[in-house]
């Protein structure tokens, strides 16, 4: 059938001026096309696609646990040391740990929508379109 001939046909860029892959996305920034592109991440300078989705997937994984681990650990610090820490370092480690949850809790729902893409076999840009 030449409809389905079509669909498996690859696009044309013209921004690129080449070939584009299926579920493939330009970006603006990096002024290439890049394969089931999610989005342009400013925090590592870089588009997230298919070949780096599961690095930064664990790049946000890693962080929220961290936090926490973090945080607690900053708890039990304040905690157990009562007595023998100074004031100024105790409220270092409780601002340590108010910024580290807060950077966690901020993350977490970005993990959570990401797994839901995920689960869905679609990127934000093609869940964004409908």
């Amino acid at each position: 059938c030449s409809a389905e001939r079509e669909a498996f046909q690859p696009d044309f860029c013209s921004k690129c001026l080449a070939s584009r892959p299926q579920r493939a996305h330009h970006c603006s920034t990096c002024n290439r096309c890049v394969r089931k592109m999610d989005h342009h991440c400013l925090f590592v300078n870089n588009c997230v696609g298919q070949g780096n989705y599961k690095f930064f997937l664990l790049l946000l994984f890693y962080t929220i646990v961290g936090g926490a681990y973090n945080a607690f650990c900053d708890y039990v610090c304040i905690v157990w040391a009562h007595g023998s820490m100074d004031e100024f370092s105790r409220n270092m480690a409780l601002a340590n740990a108010v910024a580290i949850c807060m950077i966690s809790f901020i993350l977490l729902p970005l993990f959570l929508i990401h797994m839901y893409l995920i689960s869905r076999d679609t990127t934000t840009i093609e869940a964004l379109k409908g």
